[in-house]
């Protein structure tokens, strides 16, 4: 999206790393976004086991969640009905 680009673009313009990791990549794949952080802040990472890091936490998603998915989406599925925010004059970018 273009706030996230506008995000991009800041970052790259004063020399700052930064990582695009979505929810869904880091659920399918806990392990590799893990080195990616670590990477990330230059540190060092070990696993015990071959089974992939174990936080303990479970998925708090439910019906519910569904059901307000399913709602935001039917309404606000067409993108071109946002209205676009000037941020010229506010210090941003």
């Amino acid at each position: 999206m273009l706030e996230n680009l506008a995000w991009d673009i800041w970052l790259a313009r004063n020399g700052l790393s930064f990582l695009s990791l979505t929810y869904e990549e880091l659920l399918a794949n806990p392990r590799a976004s893990l080195v990616k952080v670590a990477h990330l802040v230059d540190a060092e990472i070990t696993f015990e086991s071959t089974s992939g890091p174990n936080s303990g936490l479970e998925i708090q998603r439910d019906t519910v969640n569904t059901e307000w998915r399913e709602r935001f989406l039917s309404q606000y599925s067409d993108t071109s009905k946002f209205q676009a925010r000037n941020h010229r004059g506010s210090g941003f970018l």
